[in-house]
Formats: structure tokens, C-alpha cells, sequence
């Protein structure tokens, strides 16, 4: 399907759906459709990111049985990914975990893996960006998947010299031919919440995340940026607020300050927070106003939660089809803008943005008419609204 029809096609089944949530009477679900469509169009418009992989005549297909696969996981939110790994009838997949939360433990855990037999090492979350560094000029018949990982990941991993200029992609410079590293552009997804948050008519905001690190700053970034632009076409600068803040750390650690600071925004006006990491997520549980959510698990919550969720099952698939036609390839760093943005119920509408201008804003975030430039921090000066760093 070429782009025009995609674009065509998903303004069509989201006008369905807007249809079936006005019946349904959903009206706090209303104002997010819009969203939701963009976000499922750039899934459509993405599919190309594994697939470019130059067609290799010599490549001998494989069957579920050579693959012996390994799954090792920080994030206590990834049971969706692990469980699109294991639909996989016929295939070996075990779970290992460090024993303790460290670089050597990490490493460990690959090499016991790799012991054992495994042959592809799926590890999912940034914090394994150093240990896929520190193991695959050991390995390099074993193919080594990094999921959630980033190359602003591997530079600040600690086990590659950032005194020295960062490369465009560090996988090609130290020559690892053997690792693959998969991050969603959390800039984007963040620009589209930001951007239509404010058009929606929210002007104080917030961003809450767990701790600053390279994928919750893009979220943050873009969140800014979005809120920004639309500031800016609303004629509205001057009037948009976001609140910045993080706790510091991430899963270990008590919900309960989150919430506590959460709620001082929210009694000082704050309408809309974006959260993002698993303790601000539970804190996000007892808000009593409208979050979005990176998650991807529905909650119970007495705020109506909206979910912008990572899609695996694109990704997953895109990977497995590599490892079973033998195309792997190696020393890559594959940014893919799959999200999907709706309640827990699955249904999702919207009121104030049109399907076309909906649409053309992220076509625009695509073809690069429309810009989202990344940061390595958060700072005001990047930023023509208000912002405030607490």
C-alpha cells in the first residue's frame, strides 16, 4: 500500500471508530482519536526499517528449532514483548536475570546463556547497552539483539569512551557486526502528545518521569516541542505551561513521593501530565486528572488514563522473519516510531484537531518538513514556552 492510500485509509477507519465511541457516550475518550489514528499511521509508513537488508542469494532459511534464544529483561513492563516471543510455536526461548543490578552481572547472565547453548541473545532495556559492548567481540557467531537500546544508550553506557566525539553509530565503529539495536523514536510519540494536548485546549502541563536518561529526555524533548508548536500556531506562547521534573531513579523506590508532587501540580493548575517509568506509572494510578501513560499494560486508575504504547508485535516480527530467512544483519541501529496511543478499553476518539491536520502533522514529523531535533538535556533555552524545572 503506498503512503496516500495508507493516509486515506486511516482517516477512514478513524471515523468509524469516533462514530462508535460517540454512541458509546465515551466522552473524556473523545478528544484522543486523532492521535491515535496519526500514531497507527506512522506504523504503516514504517515497516521498511528491517527491510533493508540487501537480498543475499547464499542465505539458507532456517527453522524455529536452529534458533536457541535467550531473553534477558530490566523492565518490569515488558511482559507484552516477552509474550510475543514466546507465541512462537517450536522455538527454544529461556529467561535469564542478572543476580544483582550491574554491568558485570549483566555480562554474566549473557555468557551463561551463551553457555548453555544459545545462539541469539535478545536483551531488552538500556541498561544492557554496556554489557552487548562489553561481550560481542567475545562472541561473534552469536547474534545479539538489543531492544530499547539507543546509540546515545551505548555512548553513555559506560563502556565506551565518551571523552571522545560520539559517533553516528557506534555498532559500525567498533565494528560489532553481530549486534542489532532497536529504539522507538520517543521524540516523536512525545511531540504528538504535546501537540495535541495543547490544540486540545490543556495550557498547563506536566513531564514526570522516573529518571533522566537519553529515552525519557526524547520523550520529554518532544512532549516540549509538540506543546510548543502548537503554542505557536494557537498564537498562544505566552500562554502554555510545563512542569519538568524526575524522582531520580527507576523501579526501586516508593511511588509515594511521586504522587505527593504530582498532586501539589495538580492543586497549582496543572491539567495534563505525561508519565513515563514504572514508579511514576503506579503514582500515575491515583492522579486525579488526565495523564498519558508510556505503558504498555492497561491499569486500573482513578484518572482516565491514555496509553502511548510501544507496538512489539511489528518489531518482533520484523526480527524473527530476519533470523529465519538468515538476513541478519548486524552493526545496526534501527529507529522505528511504532506507537499506538488509546484508553485501556481499546477505544479512542477525538474532538478539536481534524483528521487532515492530524494527519499532515505527522506526515510533516516524517518527511522532515516538520522538525523534532533531539537533545542531549532538557534546558530552557531550547524552548519558547514556559518551562519550569523543579
Amino acid at each position: 500500500m503506498r503512503a496516500d492510500e495508507l493516509l486515506q485509509a486511516i482517516g477512514e477507519v478513524d471515523e468509524v471508530l469516533i462514530e462508535r465511541a460517540a454512541k458509546k457516550d465515551r466522552s473524556h475518550l473523545v478528544r484522543w482519536g486523532a492521535l491515535a489514528a496519526m500514531l497507527m499511521l506512522v506504523i504503516g509508513l514504517s515497516l521498511f526499517v528491517f527491510r533493508d537488508v540487501k537480498q543475499d542469494e547464499t542465505a539458507k532459511p532456517q527453522t524455529m528449532s536452529d534458533i536457541r534464544m535467550a531473553f534477558l529483561t530490566s523492565d518490569p513492563y515488558d511482559r507484552e514483548l516477552q509474550e510475543h516471543i514466546m507465541q512462537y510455536e517450536q522455538l527454544s526461548c529461556t529467561t535469564y536475570s542478572p543476580e544483582i543490578d550491574s554491568l558485570d552481572d549483566r555480562v554474566k547472565a549473557i555468557e551463561r546463556a551463551i553457555g548453555d547453548g544459545c545462539n541469539v541473545v535478545f536483551c531488552n532495556g538500556y541498561e544492557y547497552a554496556g554489557a552487548l559492548l562489553e561481550i560481542a567481540d567475545e562472541y561473534p557467531d552469536v547474534k545479539l539483539i538489543g531492544m530499547n537500546i539507543s546509540n546515545d544508550d551505548l555512548y553513555w553506557s559506560g563502556s565506551y569512551d565518551f571523552s571522545q566525539p560520539k559517533p553516528e553509530n557506534i555498532l559500525q565503529e567498533l565494528e560489532l557486526n553481530n549486534v542489532l539495536c532497536v529504539s522507538y523514536q520517543n521524540e516523536i510519540a512525545g511531540y504528538l502528545a504535546g501537540y495535541v494536548a495543547v490544540r486540545e485546549g490543556y495550557h498547563s502541563l506536566g513531564y514526570y518521569c522516573d529518571m533522566m536518561v537519553p529515552q525519557t529526555i526524547d520523550y520529554g524533548n518532544g512532549y516540549l516541542l509538540g506543546a510548543q508548536a502548537a503554542a505557536q500556531e494557537m498564537q498562544k506562547t505566552d500562554e502554555v505551561i510545563v512542569k519538568v521534573s524526575s524522582y531520580g531513579m527507576f523501579a526501586s523506590g516508593e511511588a509515594s513521593p511521586i504522587l505527593k508532587e504530582i498532586n501539589l501540580w495538580h492543586q497549582g493548575g496543572t491539567q495534563l501530565v505525561l508519565a513515563v517509568g514504572p514508579l511514576t506509572l503506579n503514582a500515575a494510578e491515583e492522579l486525579p486528572m488526565t495523564v498519558i501513560a508510556a505503558a504498555n499494560h492497561p491499569q486500573q486508575a482513578q484518572s482516565p488514563l491514555i496509553y502511548l504504547k510501544q507496538d512489539t508485535i511489528i518489531v518482533v516480527e520484523q526480527l524473527m522473519e530476519e533470523l529465519l530467512s538468515d538476513r541478519f544483519e548486524g552493526g545496526k541501529l534501527c529507529e522505528v516510531p511504532y506507537h499506538q496511543l488509546s484508553d485501556a478499553d481499546g477505544d479512542w476518539s477525538f474532538q478539536s484537531v481534524t483528521q487532515k491536520e492530524c494527519r499532515s502533522v505527522l506526515q510533516e514529523l516524517i518527511d522532515g518538513t516538520r522538525t523534532c531535533p533531539k537533545y542531549d538535556y532538557l534546558q530552557e533555552e531550547n524552548y519558547s514556552i514556559h518551562v519550569i524545572f523543579e
